[in-house]
């Protein structure tokens, strides 16, 4: 694990396992602000991994998927697009990110937490998108 991050030293691949904790619903980075109901963890598996296309997808692990799987999908592209002039056009990197869930519990996590991981998923992108123009 690298010292300041936290990640491993070694480059994930497909079939690697990650363990993301903390997760909070709702977003935030403020440990004490959440209560035990709202601070969660997940063990997933990487099942696709393309650097060359900017493409990552994970599932989750340890759970029956009869019960609850997940597949997330995450990748950036490239696009043109119109300054609203008329006349020039900019390159941007657009960022998509797309969880499906499956299972019998899925009705349930669409209904409890399914807002608070809109949140999430929007939070996640907001924060990519200041990390990546701070450090462009």
């Amino acid at each position: 694990m690298h010292a300041k991050t936290g990640f491993p030293t070694k480059p994930f691949k497909s079939g690697s396992h990650v363990y993301i904790y903390p997760v909070h619903l709702p977003p935030t980075l403020d440990d004490t602000s959440v209560g035990i109901f709202n601070k969660n963890s997940a063990f997933c598996i990487i099942t696709a991994l393309d650097r060359e296309n900017f493409k990552v997808a994970w599932c989750t692990s340890g759970v029956p998927t009869w019960i609850l799987w997940t597949e997330r999908w995450q990748w950036l592209t490239e696009a043109e697009v119109d300054l609203g002039d008329g006349k020039e056009k900019r390159r941007v990197t657009k960022y998509d990110s797309v969880e499906v869930f499956g299972g019998l519990a899925a009705y349930f996590v669409k209904w409890f937490i399914g807002r608070k991981l809109n949140m999430g998923f929007q939070a996640q992108a907001d924060g990519l998108k200041r990390w990546a123009e701070g450090n462009a």
